[in-house]
């Protein structure tokens, strides 16, 4: 019983990219859950991926929502930039999340020319006692 208590607290979250805009060739939304469900990296991981190889030509914004929290994951003010890191960088530039990051008003704004990345990923780290972070990294 205690091992069935363990293995349920171990559930990986529902995380979600939240926009708007068409990603992957999906319109998305604002709203938990949405079109755009984040993976676990490796099983039992609290760092989330999403790939995206289609996505609005110049730019998107989003935020972050996870399922059965109350506010999303945004910047502190709207439109504020997100670094693309190239893929693989060992410390990625990233956006952390403190108080003040949640809600439901701002956006973060992702800036690229057209055909300038074959991929981009978007990452958000969500473990427990550390503070959240979301960071990009984008494939030429």
């Amino acid at each position: 019983m205690l091992m069935l208590g363990a293995m349920l607290e171990m559930k990986a979250a529902d995380v979600y990219l939240l926009t708007a805009q068409t990603i992957n060739g999906v319109v998305g939304n604002y709203a938990v859950p949405s079109n755009h469900k984040l993976a676990p990296n490796t099983p039992g991981s609290n760092v989330y991926s999403l790939k995206i190889t289609s996505m609005p030509e110049g730019g998107f914004w989003f935020r972050i929502g996870v399922s059965g929290e109350s506010n999303q994951m945004q910047p502190k003010v709207n439109d504020a930039p997100l670094t693309i890191n190239d893929e693989g960088t060992q410390n990625p530039t990233s956006y952390s999340i403190e108080s003040g990051c949640y809600g439901s008003n701002n956006a973060w704004k992702v800036s690229y020319t057209a055909d300038e990345y074959e991929y981009l990923t978007v990452n958000v780290d969500i473990t427990d006692g550390t503070t959240r972070r979301v960071w990009i990294e984008g494939k030429k």
